[in-house]
C-alpha cells in the first residue's frame, strides 16, 4: 500500500524542471575588449604621431614616377616593422605573464622607466640645436627595381628610427598582451593598435586617391606645417606622455 499511494502520489504532484536562462557571455566580453581598447587608445594615437613617416609619404607622392607605388612600399615596409614590434612584446609578455604573478607591478615600472625615456627624449631634442633638415624622397635616376628597394628600406627606417612610436607602443602591446582577453580578442585589438599606428603612412595615400589633383596641394599644405613644427610636436608629445605614463605608473605602485 505504501509503495502504491507513493506511486499515485508521484503521479498527482506535477514535476517541473528548472531551465536556467543562458549565459550572456557577449556582454561581459565586448565589454572587457571595450575596456582594454579604450586603455591601450591614448598609447595607440600617441604613437601615430609621427612627423617623419608623415613627411616622408608626401615627398613620395610628390615625386615623378609612380608616386602611388612607391608610398605604397613605404607603407608595406614601415607597416612589416610595425608588426613584428607588435609580436615580438605581446609574445614576450604572454611568457612571463605564466610564470610570473605580479604583473600590475612589472607593468607600473615598465610605463615609469618608459615615462622617464620619453622626458629624456624631450629634454635632448630641447637642447639639440633646431635642424633645417628635410625628408626627401630618393632622386629619380636609378632602376625601378633598385627604386622599389630604396622605397622599402626607407619605410623600414623611417619606422625603426621613430623612437616617440616605439617608446609607446610598447605598454599599449603589453597591455593587451596580459589582459584577460581570449586570443581572439587580443589579435583583433593588436591589429586594430596597428592600424592606428600606420595612419600616417595610409593617410597620405587616401588624400591623393580620394582629392585627385587637389591631393598634392592639401598634403604640401600638411607638409609646410610639419616641417616648421616638427620639432616643437615631438617635444609636446614626449613630454605629455612622460607624464601620462609616469603617473599611471605610480598611481598602480600607490
Amino acid at each position: 500500500r505504501t509503495s502504491a499511494s507513493q506511486a499515485e502520489n508521484a503521479g498527482s504532484i506535477p514535476v517541473t524542471r528548472s531551465i536556467s536562462p543562458p549565459k550572456l557571455t557577449v556582454r561581459p566580453r565586448l565589454s572587457a575588449v571595450g575596456s582594454t581598447f579604450r586603455q591601450i587608445l591614448p598609447l595607440a594615437i600617441g604613437a601615430a604621431i609621427s612627423p617623419v613617416l608623415l613627411l616622408l609619404q608626401v615627398a613620395t607622392l610628390a615625386s615623378k614616377n609612380f608616386p602611388l607605388r612607391r608610398a605604397l612600399l613605404v607603407l608595406v615596409s614601415s607597416s612589416t616593422v610595425t608588426a613584428l614590434i607588435i609580436i615580438f612584446v605581446s609574445s614576450t609578455n604572454q611568457k612571463s605573464s605564466s610564470s610570473s604573478g605580479s604583473q600590475d607591478a612589472v607593468h607600473a615600472w615598465i610605463e615609469i622607466v618608459l615615462a622617464v625615456v620619453l622626458l629624456a627624449n624631450a629634454v635632448r631634442s630641447m637642447l639639440a640645436p633646431a635642424s633645417d633638415a628635410e625628408v626627401k624622397a630618393p632622386p629619380d635616376e636609378s632602376s625601378t627595381r633598385l627604386h622599389a628597394v630604396r622605397y622599402l628600406l626607407l619605410g623600414v627606417a623611417a619606422m625603426a628610427t621613430n623612437f616617440t612610436t616605439i617608446v609607446l607602443l610598447i605598454p599599449a602591446v603589453h597591455d593587451v598582451a596580459i589582459s584577460s582577453l581570449s586570443t581572439q580578442d587580443k589579435a583583433t585589438l593588436l591589429v586594430v593598435v596597428g592600424i592606428i599606428v600606420e595612419f600616417v603612412a595610409y593617410f597620405p595615400i587616401l588624400v591623393v586617391l580620394a582629392a585627385g589633383k587637389k591631393g598634392p596641394v592639401l598634403l604640401d599644405h600638411l607638409s609646410t606645417y610639419l616641417r616648421t613644427h616638427r620639432r616643437r610636436i615631438g617635444i609636446v608629445v614626449s613630454l605629455g606622455f612622460a607624464i601620462y605614463l609616469g603617473y599611471s605608473g605610480l598611481s598602480a605602485l600607490a
